[in-house]
């Protein structure tokens, strides 16, 4: 249970809600539609139902990524663990062994190569990270709206009812 309180937990958990959200959304307003009097309400609501569509479509995308991005993390994490370790092996003039060979390793070499894989982790993670905002804004912009939409759509006949008797 504690685990529940996580920072990640609880963004995982509104990530599922909103996904839940937008897809009930969706088929509760396609199953209640009665086509209208007024061709641009019906098309209106057609295109909320698209706009809400692609949101809970961009949603499940950015949840199927998430794996994706935290094992990036996990080894950019792993990976500056070891290059640091390596850092204080070289400032104490300790040598650092093979773990199979039980050979003594070149450290400066090998913190060559691990300050190039941390570089090239830490610009895959950025682009990742870039694309899940982008995914995250999309998501949010085309569910608002969807909404926006399907209230205009639906409220059509009253907005045009209050028009009526202002002018």
């Amino acid at each position: 249970m504690a685990d529940d309180l996580t920072p990640h937990g609880v963004m995982e958990k509104i990530e599922f809600y909103f996904l839940g959200l937008t897809f009930t959304l969706l088929a509760l307003a396609v199953q209640t539609f009665k086509p209208s009097t007024s061709l641009t309400a019906d098309v209106v609501e057609t295109g909320g139902w698209l706009l809400l569509l692609i949101s809970g479509l961009v949603g499940v995308s950015k949840i199927e990524w998430i794996p994706v991005i935290l094992l990036v993390k996990n080894r950019e994490s792993f990976l500056e663990d070891a290059h640091r370790g390596l850092e204080k092996a070289e400032k104490r003039g300790m040598p650092v062994m093979d773990s199979q060979s039980g050979q003594p390793v070149n450290v400066p070499e090998l913190m060559a190569t691990t300050g190039r894989s941390l570089n090239e982790i830490k610009s895959h993670g950025l682009r990742l990270g870039k694309g899940h905002e982008l995914r995250h804004d999309l998501q949010r912009v085309c569910f608002v709206l969807g909404l926006v939409a399907l209230l205009l759509a639906r409220a059509q006949g009253v907005i045009q009812r209050v028009m009526d008797r202002i002018i």
